[in-house]
C-alpha cells in the first residue's frame, strides 16, 4: 500500500513517481500547470524520465496572491482539481500578500477571477 492508501498495481506505479507540490498563484497558466501535473502520472512512459522515475505524483497545492487575491487564487485550484476530478490533490491558501512588495492585482489584465 502506498502513501494515498492504493494497494496493487496502483500502489506500484504510484511508487516509481517523483513526487511533487505546486506553489502557485492560479492563473490560465497555472491553471495549465495544475492540469498537466495532475494527469502526468497517466502518461508517462518508463522511457519519459532521465532520472529513474515515471513522470510525477501531484500530492498537493499551494496557492499565493498574484494574478488575483489568495481567495481567488485558491478557488481556481480548487476548480480545476475538481474539473478534471482530482480531488484527492490537497489545497492550501498560502500568503495574501508578497514578503517584500505592496500587493498588485491586475485584474485589467488576468481577468476578474484570474482566468
Amino acid at each position: 500500500e502506498d502513501e494515498g492508501g492504493r494497494t496493487g498495481e496502483g500502489a506500484i506505479l504510484m511508487e516509481r513517481k517523483k513526487r511533487v507540490w505546486l506553489d502557485c498563484d492560479p492563473g490560465h497558466d497555472d491553471a495549465m500547470a495544475i492540469i498537466l501535473a495532475a494527469y502526468c502520472y497517466r502518461a508517462a512512459r518508463p522511457s519519459s524520465c532521465h532520472d529513474g522515475y515515471r513522470g510525477i505524483n501531484l500530492i498537493g497545492v499551494s496557492t499565493v496572491c498574484g494574478n488575483q487575491t489568495v481567495e481567488k487564487t485558491t478557488d481556481n485550484a480548487l476548480r480545476m482539481l475538481n474539473l478534471i476530478n482530482r480531488n484527492d490533490v490537497p489545497v492550501h491558501k498560502g500568503a495574501d500578500k508578497p514578503l517584500t512588495r505592496p500587493r498588485r492585482n491586475c485584474p485589467e489584465i488576468h481577468g476578474e477571477s484570474g482566468l
